[in-house]
C-alpha cells in the first residue's frame, strides 16, 4: 500500500471525525501509540467528556495532514536503508525469535505481530509457552508485505 492509497482509504472510509480507535485502525498502528500521538501533539484532537465518559474526537484532515508529513518524503531509497537496517538487526537475533522481540527489534507492536500470527500471516510455532518465528520466515514476511505497507509498519 502506497501513501497516497493509504491517504484515498482515510478519505473514503472513515469519518470526518474519528475515535480513538478509528483514528489507530486509519494509520495503522496500536491504540496505545495512536494515544502517545496525540499526547505528544504530534496529531491534534479534542477531548469530550460526558458525564464519567471522556473521549477523543480527532478530524480526518488532521490525520491525513500527519500522515503526509510523516510518510510523504521518504522515497524508495529511504526504505530500502532502513529494510538494510533491519536486515543487519536481525541478522544480530538468535534463529528463533519470539513476538515480544520482534516488537523490539522492529517497532511494529505485539499486538499487530500476534495478528499476523493468528491470522496465518506470519509463520511460527509454540515453544515453551510463546509463539516463536524463524527469523528468515520474518525477512520473508516483511519482504512479501510490500515496500511502503512494510515502511508505514516499521515506523
Amino acid at each position: 500500500m502506497t501513501l497516497e492509497e493509504l491517504i484515498r482509504d482515510v478519505e473514503d472510509n472513515y469519518p470526518d471525525i474519528m475515535m480513538q480507535k478509528e483514528f489507530s485502525k486509519a494509520i495503522r498502528m496500536s491504540p496505545a501509540m495512536a494515544y502517545k500521538l496525540n499526547h505528544r501533539g504530534d496529531v491534534p484532537y479534542k477531548e469530550v467528556q460526558e458525564g464519567q465518559k471522556r473521549y477523543y474526537q480527532i478530524k480526518k484532515e488532521d490525520v491525513i495532514s500527519w500522515l503526509r508529513k510523516r510518510y510523504g518524503h521518504y522515497s524508495g531509497q529511504h526504505i530500502l536503508m532502513e529494510k538494510e537496517l533491519l536486515k543487519r538487526r536481525l541478522d544480530a537475533e538468535a534463529p528463533l525469535i519470539s513476538v515480544s522481540d520482534i516488537a523490539r527489534i522492529t517497532g511494529i507492536g505485539k499486538y499487530t505481530v500476534a495478528k499476523w500470527v493468528e491470522q496465518g500471516k506470519l509463520k511460527c510455532f509454540y515453544y515453551k509457552q510463546k509463539h516463536m518465528i524463524r527469523r528468515i520466515d520474518l525477512m520473508d514476511f516483511l519482504a512479501s508485505i510490500g515496500q511502503q505497507e512494510y515502511f508505514i509498519h516499521l515506523h
